[in-house]
């Protein structure tokens, strides 16, 4: 097996989208994403292999919150949350964050840290803290210095079926960690 085979072990579909009255619009999330009070916006996502996914919110005041905790099924587009009802950016103005986390396993240190997250309301602030430091150190775990980049893929031609937004793929190993930045 050489190396680029072994990097792209799993792949994964993943978009931003941005609502507008009309119709919806991928954004580039490797970048910090400029959204505005009362903008619209949803996660796609499908992968090859059957994945376990950790979604989580990071506000502007450093307070972490699950937005997902799920398994995929291999094939299965998904969009979060349902395709009928996204999410809805409110007031206050901030830099926000979404820490995905994708794994070929559980990560039994990351469910114990969003139970606490989830069961201790009490201490919110130092719970929310151990868990971006286990997502920090999972993104360093994760990381392959010969990764092969994500890239966008335009979807032409016709299809059966719902109509998927443009894409990118996103090869990774045994983990994979991303940031997207939410400015409003």
């Amino acid at each position: 097996m050489t190396g680029a085979e072994d990097l792209s072990k799993n792949k994964l579909k993943f978009a931003f989208l941005k609502y507008s009255e009309s119709d919806s619009k991928s954004l580039d999330f490797t970048r910090p994403v400029k959204l505005a009070d009362g903008d619209r916006y949803q996660l796609f996502i499908e992968s090859d292999t059957a994945t376990c996914l950790y979604l989580v919110y990071v506000n502007s005041s450093d307070v972490a919150s699950i937005m997902l905790r799920s398994s995929l099924k291999p094939g299965v587009p998904v969009f979060i949350p349902s395709e009928k009802r996204p999410f809805i950016i409110h007031p206050p103005a901030g830099k926000d964050k979404i820490y995905m986390i994708v794994s070929s396993s559980p990560l039994e240190k990351l469910e114990k840290l969003l139970d606490n997250l989830r069961n201790n309301k009490d201490a919110v602030n130092e719970n929310s803290q151990a868990v971006v430091d286990e997502i920090i150190r999972l993104k360093r775990e994760g990381s392959e210095l010969g990764e092969i980049a994500n890239k966008p893929v335009s979807i032409g031609g016709t299809s059966r079926g719902p109509k998927l937004p443009d894409y990118r793929i996103i090869h990774w190993k045994n983990i994979y960690v991303t940031t997207i930045r939410l400015n409003h």
